[in-house]
């Protein structure tokens, strides 16, 4: 799940959980909020194995390192910056950030095989 410490991302971590994956990993770079997230799960589903991963959708090395570690089979992307009228103020970062960064994810899960993004 990327964007998993944000709004959207850790209720779609909560709503998965209740689907009994065999792993959930939470990327995000916001590590307080992934912090408490990763208490939460491992607090309310004890069984599932979660693993909070600190790092940027923009970083390739990083994409690229954590497919090989985890080998997802299926890729949730919620990592994006959401409040348009602060984001109008700042382009620069919505574009890297949503564009770029939505598209190094989908690169990454097209090389490495990902199922479904």
């Amino acid at each position: 799940m990327t964007g998993a410490a944000g709004s959207i991302g850790s209720e779609l971590c909560r709503q998965i959980a209740r689907f009994d994956p065999l792993v959930l990993i939470g990327f995000d770079t916001a590590e307080t909020p992934l912090f408490f997230l990763d208490r939460e799960m491992g607090k309310n589903f004890p069984n599932m194995v979660f693993h909070s991963e600190i790092g940027n959708i923009t970083r390739a090395d990083t994409l690229q390192r954590l497919m090989l570690l985890y080998k997802p089979s299926i890729i949730y992307h919620a990592a994006a910056y959401k409040h348009v009228p602060m984001m109008e103020k700042h382009i620069f970062s919505a574009v890297e950030n949503n564009i770029f960064g939505t598209w190094q994810v989908a690169r990454a899960a097209v090389k490495h095989g990902v199922e479904d993004l």
